[in-house]
C-alpha cells in the first residue's frame, strides 16, 4: 500500500545545505509513514518561451496536487515573517 504523500514547504529550498536538509525531512516522514515530497523533486517544464519562475511553478503545484497535505515550516525568513513562497504553497 503506498503511504500518503506530504508536501514539505519552507524557506529550506533557500539554504546552502538544501539537499542534506531535504534528506532529513524526508527520513522524518519515511518514519512518520509518509512520502515526503520536497520542492526540489519536481519535475520542471523546459523549453522554449518555459520561464525558470513558471517551470518552478508548475514543478511545485504538480507535487502539491499529488499530496494528501502541506507540511509547512512558517518561522520568519528574510524578515518579521515567513517565505511567502511557503504562504502561496499553503494558500493553493
Amino acid at each position: 500500500m503506498p503511504r500518503p504523500a506530504v508536501y514539505l514547504a519552507g524557506p529550506e529550498v533557500f539554504f546552502p545545505d538544501v539537499e542534506a536538509v531535504a534528506a532529513e525531512l524526508k527520513r522524518l516522514c519515511d518514519a512518520a509513514g509518509l512520502e515526503g515530497l520536497f520542492p526540489t523533486d519536481a519535475e520542471r517544464p523546459a523549453g522554449n518561451g518555459v520561464s525558470i519562475a513558471n517551470a518552478i511553478y508548475q514543478g511545485n503545484v504538480a507535487l502539491i496536487d499529488r499530496s494528501r497535505a502541506v507540511i509547512a515550516d512558517i518561522s520568519p525568513f528574510r524578515g518579521a515573517g515567513m517565505d511567502p513562497g511557503t504562504a502561496w504553497e499553503i494558500g493553493y
